[in-house]
């Protein structure tokens, strides 16, 4: 109860930490303590699908075969993030980009995933490449390390999923209905 931190390691894209949490939306033991970290200011932190599972929608492995589009497969994940959905290795594996579109657009999945109202109108989405992180506090975002950050918004009644690649230079990035505003106050959605 005196931590400051956690990080997680990676996790295969096809396994969630059952010992970590369940599939279920009611807060386990493990998310009630992780909670109470970031509410005495305390970090969390997680690799490749450890970093997913912040999230109350976990993005599993795909099932996209045969040239198809990739399906993302979703679990409960730890509901750390509210109302956002997290990719991982965006750039560097094939099809993150359209799976991830598609699942921001597909409101009634994330509804069936999420405890909290119009949970699929109002995700948003947050995806960062390889070997780099995403430090996120309310509604503001920061990328540390070598690749880009991505944000995706939603707006138009869900039909339309702005997307904005940031980088570490940017700074602090709001993350606003209408998109995102970097330090320079531009607004931008694409």
């Amino acid at each position: 109860r005196f931590t400051t931190g956690y990080s997680r390691e990676a996790l295969a894209d096809d396994r969630a930490p059952a010992d970590d949490f369940d599939d279920s939306n009611l807060p386990t033991l493990f998310q009630t303590e992780l909670r109470n970290v970031v509410a005495r200011g305390g970090v969390l932190g997680g690799l490749g699908g450890a970093m997913s599972a912040l999230a109350q929608v976990m993005i599993m492995g795909d099932s996209g075969a045969d040239g198809n589009p990739a399906k993302p497969i979703l679990r409960t994940g730890l509901g750390l993030l509210q109302n956002a959905v997290v990719e991982q290795h965006f750039e560097q594996r094939r099809g993150r980009l359209e799976r991830f579109v598609d699942l921001l657009r597909d409101a009634e999945s994330l509804n069936q995933r999420c405890s909290w109202p119009a949970s699929g109108r109002n995700a948003v989405g947050l995806a960062a490449d390889s070997e780099t992180a995403l430090v996120v506090s309310r509604n503001q975002v920061e990328v540390v390390g070598r690749g880009h950050g991505h944000v995706f918004t939603k707006s138009n009644g869900e039909r339309t999923v702005s997307w904005r690649r940031i980088r570490e230079s940017d700074g602090i990035c709001e993350i606003c209905p209408s998109g995102v505003k970097i330090r320079d106050g531009i607004e931008s959605g694409d």
